[in-house]
């Protein structure tokens, strides 16, 4: 599969997941039109050229759980805890509600949360910088300012795993580092997964989870000695 047809792929994946979101009244986005337009090309052949271009992929508005680890670099806090019961600690963060079970992992709902991404889709090892336009990054950069949610979907089809990474880790990486690319080690470290085929949910990013502990480790370890 080359690259152009693996992403659109992965958009379409997206594009049933969003609708699934919206149906069952989760989440409602929008994928914004690029404008698009036709010109006579080379040999008298009709090409289609962008004639604007677009934010990113996706803009709306939904409920959103991740894992309390890395929730706070996706969203910051505010208020105050409030316990409830001796086993249940629920924090209400204005929108936000954390809530913590004895035998469950601590996980935080983001409640009617505005919610922009862009999805990239890469058959590489590590993720290209180059993939990323820099009015993207802005953009999405500008968004979580204003109080949204502002984050890279990056489909590794390599490793067959679908990485959520925070636009300010992604601008973080690109401070400290001199690579071209992101290794996986950095997606272990910063980011979350979101789960494949969860019905008609392809790519349920609005529920992502935790890497393993083994990839956690590693990734920490990568980030040790790359940022020490």
């Amino acid at each position: 599969m080359n690259p152009q047809n693996s992403g659109k792929e992965f958009e379409s994946e997206i594009l049933v997941t969003t609708q699934s979101y919206r149906d069952k009244g989760i989440a409602c986005f929008h994928h914004p039109d690029t404008g698009t337009t036709f010109r006579t090309g080379k040999e008298g052949k009709a090409e289609m050229y962008y004639t604007r271009r677009a934010g990113v992929d996706f803009i709306g508005v939904g409920h959103m759980t991740m894992p309390a680890e890395r929730a706070e670099r996706f969203f910051p806090r505010r208020k105050s805890t409030m316990r409830l019961a001796s086993s249940v600690e629920k924090i209400m963060v204005e929108d936000i509600e954390i809530i913590k079970e004895m035998e469950h992992d601590l996980r935080e709902i983001v409640r009617s949360s505005p919610i922009a991404f862009d999805a990239k889709s890469c058959m590489k090892s590590t993720f290209p910088l180059a993939n990323v336009k820099d009015h993207q990054a802005r953009f999405l950069k500008s968004y979580k300012t204003a109080g949204g949610l502002g984050f890279f979907l990056i489909n590794m089809t390599h490793y067959e795993a679908v990485w959520l990474l925070d636009v300010d880790d992604f601008e973080d990486f690109k401070k400290h580092n001199l690579m071209a690319s992101i290794p996986r080690e950095f997606f272990m470290a910063k980011g979350l997964k979101a789960k494949r085929g969860n019905g008609l949910e392809l790519v349920d990013f609005l529920n992502p989870v935790m890497p393993s502990e083994l990839e956690q480790k590693v990734g920490q370890e990568w980030v040790t000695k790359n940022y020490g």
